[in-house]
């Protein structure tokens, strides 16, 4: 059982943080950090659920620690929120991942899910009937995350253990059925396997299946779009089920959030697609009917939404929108004409780049203090509509590096953050390119 060479390679440029609760997959997985030369910083939750056995739990990882001269940081809390235990316990678990972070400067988080997780959790939402696009297959690397063992089986986990000794607790709980999961694995799964079906193979297509029509669908909103918005004619094309997925992957490319379904029938059910009509399909955004296109806007100002999120310093040109391309450079000593650059080698990655909000701030270059995103458009002399469409570029440790706006002329400008600003020749750079 091997780490892939190339996620070894971007384990070894960074102190991966990785959760580690004690069992044999957390700690099969370290296991294999250490052995491969990697530094890891160790996150350990202690969430007191089974007294003296938790704290047998948080011994063992320390001393392991210890052992090998890892940084060890333990955070020991009760949950006392009602209702799903672990849907909280997740929550607490990857915000206590992402301060730790921040804290280390690290980039990546490394978690021990395999494949018989994916098995799980198809499972899971196979019984809650979800979206055919939930079904995908578990990627290795995602968002700030890396799953070195997303395609090892638990067996295989179980035979690493054991040919290395490696020491790890057991969890009683997982035998329990009081919690969904537990009931799949301990239960629907050896049925499965008395009446010897091979329900692996079965999910395998289950999980291929939805990754073809995510391809569909990430192609027929293509299709469907023309500058951020949809065009209706080409939507009314598609089948009812493909028209729901298209506008939800439309929403949550531009908000990153995943709205509900029942949340659009209102609209798709609508026959009549009045000019001027909207409609409500989220808290803080709704949907406007604007002759031929469908727009997102924002409730509390009725700005146009707009989110873009980057992982990484682009290789190649990434469009925003169509006057904005962000790509990759060096710092030459001087600015160059028609272009903004950021110090890339100071951002936390990923960034995003979206409408500005009321309550933005931004440093500014020479001057104490920040100053409102809201102010520096009105000393900038802004016209209005450009104003309500500027956007902003923020990293992932919530600061905004820069600000993007229009102009009286129907160009296009910006300001950088002090903060961002480059200082050393050869540094990368993240060029802002007006087109």
């Amino acid at each position: 059982m091997n780490i892939k060479e190339e996620t070894l390679s971007l384990l070894r440029a960074d102190r991966p943080v990785i959760g580690v609760s004690g069992g044999i997959d957390s700690m099969t997985l370290l296991h294999l950090l250490v052995r491969n030369n990697i530094n890891p910083i160790v996150a350990h939750i202690n969430y007191q659920k089974r007294g003296i056995e938790s704290d047998k739990d948080e011994a063992l990882v320390q001393a392991y620690c210890r052992k090998h001269s890892i940084t060890f940081v333990c955070s020991r809390i009760k949950i006392t929120a009602k209702g799903n235990f672990q849907k909280h316990a997740r929550l607490y678990r990857y915000n206590f991942f992402d301060k730790i972070i921040k804290q280390f400067g690290s980039k990546w988080i490394v978690t021990a899910h395999h494949r018989d997780d994916f098995y799980e959790t198809i499972m899971m939402r196979l019984k809650k009937r979800k979206s055919i696009l939930s079904l995908n297959p578990f990627s290795e690397i995602s968002n700030g995350r890396i799953r070195p063992m997303i395609s090892t089986s638990k067996d295989e986990i179980k035979r690493y253990a054991n040919v290395h000794e490696v020491p790890f607790r057991f969890d009683e709980s997982n035998l329990s059925n009081d919690f969904e999961r537990n009931k799949i694995r301990n239960i629907s799964f050896n049925r499965f396997k008395e009446a010897k079906l091979d329900y692996k193979r079965c999910l395998d297509l289950v999980a291929i299946f939805a990754t073809h029509y995510k391809l569909f669908i990430e192609r027929a909103l293509q299709l469907c779009s023309d500058r951020g918005l949809l065009i209706i004619e080409e939507v009314k094309k598609l089948n009812y089920t493909q028209q729901r997925d298209v506008v939800r992957e439309w929403v949550f490319k531009k908000t990153g959030i995943r709205i509900t379904y029942s949340s659009l029938d209102n609209l798709l059910n609508n026959r009549e697609l009045q000019t001027g009509k909207s409609f409500s399909v989220h808290s803080g955004f709704e949907i406007l009917i604007d002759r031929e296109v469908l727009r997102l806007i924002q409730k509390e100002n009725g700005f146009e939404y707009n989110v873009t999120t980057i992982e990484f310093l682009p290789e190649k040109d990434v469009a925003v929108n169509p006057y904005l391309k962000l790509q990759s450079g060096k710092w030459l000593g001087y600015p160059q004409e028609g272009v903004l650059e950021i110090n890339a080698t100071k951002i936390k990655w990923p960034i995003t780049v979206r409408t500005w909000k009321a309550g933005d701030r931004v440093r500014l270059f020479g001057k104490p203090g920040s100053q409102l995103v809201s102010d520096l458009l009105t000393n900038q002399k802004v016209p209005a509509v450009q104003k309500q469409t500027s956007l902003v570029i923020e990293t992932f440790d919530d600061k905004i590096c820069a600000v993007i706006f229009g102009t009286i002329s129907g160009s296009f400008t910006g300001k950088i953050s002090g903060f961002f600003a480059c200082d050393t020749i050869g540094d990368d750079t993240l060029i802002i390119k007006f087109t």
